[in-house]
């Protein structure tokens, strides 16, 4: 009796510790949705430029080997949701401030939807008790990385756990998991249509998805499930065409879908990339908590079930080796992962009665768990110190107006000539020119170019040099900081200094 008052007494309060720091992370986003930043996370000011080109009016995909030579790397699917929702609230493309609210709204809101989707498969799929299910939905919830606060990835997870519940719950509807009873086969086509078009819809929103056919395709196979495995992929590869004629048909056309949402992605293996920023930024500093959480989770379920070959440990392990995989690609974050350590955080709730069963791994998994929430809490912490430390809101709101007059003495100084066009020549993520010159910026995106499309040769900026050399392109914009008139190893001589604002070298074309 004791032992169980302690154990219900245990688990209340790490049930109220959790909700506690939850609320501390809820507290924590809404600071960042009104924090006049413009990139809280993944280049923020990319997805807003999109947005603004969809409010107004604009082609939201154009060819990256001409003017202006944007690149969107996702599908529409996200910026065309934070359009409607801009619209429903009367706010247009040149409302900055406004955009970047709604977008963050609309990132934290899809965030609550994933966690909702996490404890309902915690519930129904695990059978976890109810107070295990929410601590496993709010660790689901505080440790997503700040590329979900503001960027397609919050619709992407989203719709990622929608399939992986779909999954989960057809593999159990046939009796196959560890945790099954049969369900009437009436119902298990529907199920199967379900993961097909969740899965898709996953993929339109980032194409890091593409492991879930790859998942769901071979467990299927090895379990002689032929005919769901057909109807799958036949629905799968017939919604993706669909969505396909649906978002070349109207922002730009097909080739230019291929440049942007393949092309602009296409950013080779990047040895020197995982290692600097998946193993030392979060291997080395979080991550091996948890890779430590998961090699214990799988020794305890081996050791008790006698078996790793259940659908839920089919799909951790192919996560974890699979996204790892992508996690190689130049440009890749730890944000990669997320489904993965969620997936634990799901695992652990799920089976905590055989960790607490198993009295040294208990001590382990507690120990490990409280380790793991102490060094996510420190991390973001120092995150939201140095924002606050370098850029006070006083400031930031400061360098947003000083950077509106920036943009504001170029546009007086333009003609209406459609070619007289601005040069973001700097590396664009904390700034907020290029959404303020969206309509005019030249190379807005010039982060990816900068890091991976010019140096990679992935495009032919031909056309672009000689609108440089020409003078089609007549102002250019760089920092002080750092070499002036210079793209790459490019001298751009012609271009003469005008004057300096907000920080900003203003240069104009004279031959």
């Amino acid at each position: 009796m004791d032992t169980y008052k302690s154990t219900v007494i245990r688990d209340k309060w790490l049930f109220v510790l959790s909700f506690a720091i939850f609320l501390l992370f809820i507290a924590y986003r809404i600071y960042l949705v009104f924090y006049p930043q413009p990139n809280v996370g993944g280049v923020e000011n990319n997805v807003i430029y999109f947005v603004q080109r969809i409010l107004d009016g604009q082609t939201f995909y154009t060819d990256p080997e001409k003017i202006p030579f944007s690149i969107a790397q996702y599908s529409p699917f996200y910026y065309v949701i934070v359009s409607w929702i801009a619209k429903l609230f009367n706010t247009g493309p040149d409302d900055l401030l406004k955009l970047y609210d709604i977008n963050r709204c609309v990132a934290l809101a899809l965030n609550f939807l994933f966690i909702a989707i996490v404890y309902r498969i915690c519930r129904k799929i695990f059978q976890s008790e109810k107070r295990k299910s929410v601590v496993a939905a709010i660790a689901a919830f505080c440790f997503l990385e700040i590329t979900s606060f503001g960027r397609p990835d919050s619709l992407y997870h989203f719709f990622f756990m929608l399939s992986l519940y779909f999954f989960l719950l057809w593999d159990k509807n046939h009796g196959q998991g560890s945790f099954g009873s049969k369900e009437k086969p009436g119902k298990r086509i529907l199920i199967v249509l379900e993961i097909a078009i969740s899965s898709s819809l996953a993929l339109f929103s980032k194409q890091t998805a593409i492991v879930l056919p790859v998942i769901f395709c071979c467990w299927m196979f090895f379990r002689r499930q032929y005919r769901p495995l057909f109807t799958y992929g036949f629905t799968y590869l017939l919604i993706t065409i669909i969505l396909v004629w649906l978002f070349q048909n109207g922002t730009g056309g097909l080739q230019s879908l291929q440049k942007n949402v393949i092309g602009g992605i296409s950013n080779s293996i990047g040895f020197g990339w995982y290692w600097n920023v998946i193993v030392k930024d979060y291997y080395l500093k979080l991550g091996w908590a948890l890779v430590a959480l998961a090699f214990c989770l799988l020794l305890i379920t081996k050791r008790q079930t006698g078996s790793l070959s259940t659908a839920p440990m089919y799909v951790f392990i192919s996560l974890f080796i699979l996204l790892n995989g992508i996690a190689l690609k130049f440009g890749s974050n730890p944000g990669y992962l997320t489904e993965w350590w969620t997936l634990l955080f799901m695992l652990i709730a799920a089976y905590w009665k055989f960790i607490v069963s198993w009295r040294p791994m208990k001590l382990v998994f507690v120990s490990g768990i409280c380790l793991a929430i102490l060094l996510k809490l420190f991390l973001v912490y120092k995150d939201l110190k140095v924002v606050v430390a370098d850029r006070p809101y006083s400031v930031a709101r400061n360098t947003f107006e000083q950077q509106k007059r920036l943009t504001d003495y170029l546009k007086q100084k333009m003609s209406s000539d459609s070619t007289n066009r601005t040069f973001t020549n700097y590396y664009t993520p904390d700034y907020f020119v290029s959404n303020f010159l969206f309509r005019e910026a030249v190379m807005p995106q010039m982060d990816i170019v900068g890091l991976a499309s010019y140096p990679m040769k992935q495009y032919d900026y031909s056309e672009f040099e000689e609108a440089l050399d020409s003078g089609k392109i007549k102002w250019m914009l760089m920092r002080i900081e750092g070499p002036q008139k210079l793209f790459f190893r490019k001298k751009l001589d012609y271009y003469q200094l005008d004057t300096t604002i907000a920080g900003f070298n203003v240069y104009h074309f004279q031959q």
